[in-house]
């Protein structure tokens, strides 16, 4: 079963940038790489850690 993701501390549930990639480290952590502007305009970026709570319906 699909489940929305929830954006803690933001008022819109949006991700307020564009995914270039996803990643996982040694310990198994997984990442979003993102940019804040589509195309090769800026290059600065945000890594995003994605954690998790299982919440019951």
């Amino acid at each position: 079963m699909m489940k929305a993701c929830h954006f803690e501390g933001k008022k819109e549930n949006v991700f307020p940038f564009w995914i270039n990639s996803f990643g996982q480290d040694e310990e198994g952590e997984l990442y979003v790489i993102t940019q804040q502007e589509v195309g090769a305009i800026n290059p600065a970026g945000v890594t995003v850690k994605l954690t998790g709570k299982m919440k019951k319906d």
